[in-house]
């Protein structure tokens, strides 16, 4: 990524908006072990998500005994969650005045993806073509 080659110092954030994508479609592959739930489970999710809580997304989501092609897809929706959690502190980011979603720059530009990132408390949105 530019940000972490050429910016050092910058706080990196996954866009919550996209993040929450992600979540709507991991809630999407336990549809079938949800049932009538599905709405109340996501909700509970997102919430975990806005408050940066990734451990209580994976562990919910692990609770389902899956195993073939199920297991393998839950394994690589948790792997984005995982492999970004240092960068979906979400509710600390807010604390500190930091934005945590594009929803400006979107709309302005919905064909691009944005990265944010925070360097001495000046917020940037970069570009991700």
């Amino acid at each position: 990524m530019i940000i972490k080659l050429k910016i050092t110092a910058a706080t990196q954030i996954v866009d919550l908006y996209h993040a929450r994508e992600h979540l709507h479609e991991l809630a999407k592959l336990l549809e079938f072990m949800l049932g009538g739930h599905k709405q109340n489970w996501l909700e509970e999710r997102l919430t975990e998500l806005d408050n940066g809580n990734i451990d209580a997304i994976t562990a919910a989501a692990r609770a389902f005994p899956l195993s073939g092609r199920k297991a393998g897809d839950l394994e690589t929706a948790l792997g984005y969650f995982q492999h970004n959690a240092c960068r979906m502190h979400y509710a600390r980011f807010k604390s500190l005045g930091m934005f945590v979603g594009s929803g400006v720059l979107d709309a302005f530009h919905p064909e691009h993806r944005w990265a944010s990132c925070v360097i001495e408390g000046v917020s940037l949105q970069v570009c991700k073509e």
